[in-house]
């Protein structure tokens, strides 16, 4: 293999030459060379400099193995130098050493972990290839249970560290796809790549009150404010370096599908900040890995946060007011069908102005059913019986033949999303894993 020479990148460069320098010079320390003899044996000396140097090439290389032997060994010079502090006398270089020792194995460990140097890599430029599970609570999950997952997406044997351990096959015997590590992050080697599994159980978004406020669909507020955990698949590498990155959403989704249950709030893809609140429908999608399917129709009718003082909207309310007359006559000649209105329903110490499937029109009362799932109205649902004030109306519709008539909200909802969609959105924005 090719010695590697290109620098690590950023901050890795300084940790990785500094490795290397710091494992030759103990290898030098333990020669005849240092006038000063070492106080422990110095075939160990020389062989703790030797495995620092292989392990900082191994960094410089971008190798996430090399980390752990990095760190292994800081931490124990750090704890002998401690040790040296309390029999000779604690100095400026016995307060300095232990210190430095410590900060390279935290630098080691956070610049070269899996994650970090996927984040890094050149070849991952581009849009976050990944899909994300919001859950209303955290979840727990193990490396078997991610390799049970893992073998119904690729339909092959995954081998996770406790099956690796206990199997009976011969070291030099290929392992096959495996999974290994454990929450919050899982790295899955699979038949199409390499994969992140994150099992985090915290909320998804760095500030949910700040990014909630951004929205102004009521549903997504609801969800942004009310998640606990999140899961994704993320892609790390893919198995062909001429496929294009995208060709992993296939399987991503078919991975996501299997971690889906019913603690599932929404899924979101980061690449194009998309987010569809969970329903059941989204499974059999999932599993036949469209993607764009997922978050072409929303699974629930989008509730529009518009501010009462827009003149567009102002203007909507009062022509369906004045045309209310209009919707009673043809509600009691019946020579039309699907009458609804729109209207403020309050419960649960919340009021949305939800549709309405009008069933009764008796003077100032509008009695019927609610059209679509409210966000957050207590104990009503979609289809829960409700009585409204007719002067509260502020929108209605009903269908005669193929025309709707009414529905004189949705060209002002319209014309007011379109000018939000052109700002940036909010759930662009995802939190370090």
């Amino acid at each position: 293999m090719a010695l590697k020479l290109t620098p690590p990148g950023g901050e890795r460069t300084f940790d990785a030459a500094l490795t290397v320098v710091f494992g030759l010079f103990i290898c030098v320390r333990a020669t005849p060379l240092w006038p000063q003899p070492v106080s422990y044996p110095t075939p160990v000396v020389a062989l703790a400099g030797m495995i620092l140097t292989i392990a900082g090439a191994g960094l410089w290389r971008r190798q996430a193995w090399a980390r752990w032997p990095v760190i292994a060994l800081m931490l124990v010079l750090a704890g002998l130098a401690g040790m040296k502090n309390l029999t000779d006398g604690i100095g400026f270089w016995g307060i300095v050493g232990p210190v430095a020792l410590l900060w390279h194995a935290w630098a080691v460990f956070r610049h070269f972990s899996p994650e970090a140097l996927a984040a890094s890599d050149p070849a991952n430029d581009g849009p976050m290839i990944s899909l994300v599970l919001l859950l209303r609570r955290p979840r727990h999950l193990e490396a078997t249970l991610v390799a049970r997952y893992a073998e119904q997406v690729w339909n092959t044997p995954f081998v996770a560290p406790s099956a690796r351990d206990s199997a009976d096959e011969s070291p030099d015997q290929p392992l096959g796809p495996w999974v290994m590590c454990q929450s919050p992050i899982f790295m899955v080697s699979a038949p199409d790549g390499m994969f992140a599994v994150h099992n985090h159980n915290r909320p998804y978004f760095d500030r949910p009150q700040e990014a909630a406020e951004e929205v102004h669909e009521l549903r997504q507020r609801k969800i942004i404010l009310e998640n606990r955990g999140w899961l994704a698949v993320d892609l790390m590498q893919l198995s062909d370096p001429n496929a294009t990155r995208e060709s992993a959403y296939p399987a991503i989704a078919r991975f996501i599908a299997e971690l889906a249950g019913p603690d599932c709030q929404a899924i979101f893809q980061p690449a194009t900040a998309r987010l569809n609140p969970w329903d059941d429908t989204l499974e059999a999608k999932l599993r036949s890995g469209q993607v764009a399917e997922v978050f072409e129709e929303p699974t629930l009718v989008p509730v529009i946060q518009v501010p009462e003082d827009d003149p567009r909207m102002q203007a909507a309310v009062a022509e369906a007011r004045q045309r209310w007359p209009e919707f009673v006559a043809a509600f009691n000649a019946q020579d039309a069908e699907n009458f609804s209105v729109k209207a403020p329903v309050s419960a649960g110490g919340n009021t949305e102005f939800i549709w309405v499937q009008v069933e009764a029109i008796h003077g100032d009362q509008v009695s019927g059913t609610l059209g679509n799932e409210p966000v957050d109205l207590g104990d009503l649902r979609e289809g829960s019986r409700v009585t409204v004030a007719a002067d509260e109306v502020s929108d209605w519709a009903f269908l005669r033949g193929e025309e709707h008539t009414g529905l004189f909200s949705l060209k002002a909802i319209q014309a007011i999303q379109a000018e939000r969609n052109q700002e940036a959105r909010p759930t662009e924005s995802k939190p370090d894993a």
